[in-house]
């Protein structure tokens, strides 16, 4: 067999050197091309322009995919695999497109949603509020005035009637706006009066108005309604208000039908705490309830 190589030496070691070089000679030219195969996209937010980072990337259909980077980059493999991409991120709207949309140098921009959540309230395993309120009632005996002192003072009482409007008001009524704004800031009638009280105990008790004024009215002579409507203490079991009487949320009928919210605890220039505790009728409860707040004192070492 002729060989192409004579007088050149070893004939084998040449056919060797020539298959080598041909495979070199067809490999090294597909590198360029493999690592032209990445592309490298960036993600930004639609309004602020600015990197959106550890976004979610989906390659197709498949369950393949990668993260966008703390610049918001990411590198698309081998194209030929996939033909879209699916965006996701927490708080933006998420992104399909397909990959003939995106140049060399794309950058995709992802739309930002605002979404508003309700107020949840989180409580501990022992609601605090309740044993603050079992110790109220624990001392309402001891406590009572009406059983266990007599006494005279001067009470003053203070009653404020507003209009119930929504928390937002649609745009485009302006006379509603003005009224709601007003609403906002102002009462729509106040009642204040002055009285003089005298107890002896247990039950024998009198009022009489010194002075009263309403808002908007010359002679104020609806100025005893709040001595009327609201009860001077809140020992007993029921509140009567004029012709209805209402579950005592300070009560051991009231502990088991009342939600009770420590709201803020508070310590005054004498040393004494100050409990705020907000209270409302349980869901579903067939109560005739009340809806208010308490301030509880309680002094040093008690």
């Amino acid at each position: 067999m002729p060989t192409l190589f004579k007088g050149l030496g070893n004939t084998e070691f040449w056919h060797r050197t020539i298959v080598w070089l041909f495979i070199l000679q067809v490999i090294l030219p597909l590198s360029p091309t493999a690592a032209q195969s990445s592309q490298k996209i960036s993600i930004i937010d639609a309004s602020t322009q600015e990197a959106v980072a550890f976004a979610n990337i989906q390659f197709g259909d498949q369950q393949r995919g990668t993260v966008s980077d703390i610049n918001g980059q990411f590198n698309i493999p081998d194209r030929s695999a996939f033909d879209t991409l699916h965006i996701s991120c927490l708080g933006y709207q998420p992104s399909r497109m397909a990959l003939r949309d995106l140049s060399a140098q794309s950058t995709i921009q992802l739309t930002p949603v605002h979404i508003e959540l309700s107020e949840v309230r989180i409580f501990p395993g022992e609601n605090p509020a309740h044993r603050i309120i079992r110790q109220v009632i624990n001392q309402r005996p001891k406590n009572n005035p009406d059983l266990n002192t007599s006494y005279s003072c001067l009470v003053y009482h203070k009653m404020t009637f507003a209009m119930e409007m929504p928390d937002t008001l649609p745009k485009g009524d302006e006379s509603l706006r003005q009224l709601w704004e007003f609403n906002k800031d102002n009462h729509f009638l106040l009642i204040e009066s002055v009285s003089a009280k005298k107890h002896l105990p247990p039950k024998h008790s009198h009022e009489r108005i010194i002075s009263g004024r309403v808002s908007g009215f010359r002679e104020p002579s609806i100025a005893v309604l709040p001595s009327q409507l609201q009860p001077f203490t809140f020992y007993n079991d029921y509140i009567q208000l004029l012709e209805n009487e209402f579950l005592n949320p300070l009560t051991t009928q009231g502990l088991r039908n009342y939600r009770f919210l420590l709201e803020d605890t508070l310590i005054d220039t004498s040393g004494d705490t100050i409990f705020y505790i907000s209270y409302a009728p349980r869901k579903n409860s067939s109560i005739k309830g009340l809806k208010g707040s308490l301030h509880i004192h309680q002094p040093p070492g008690a």
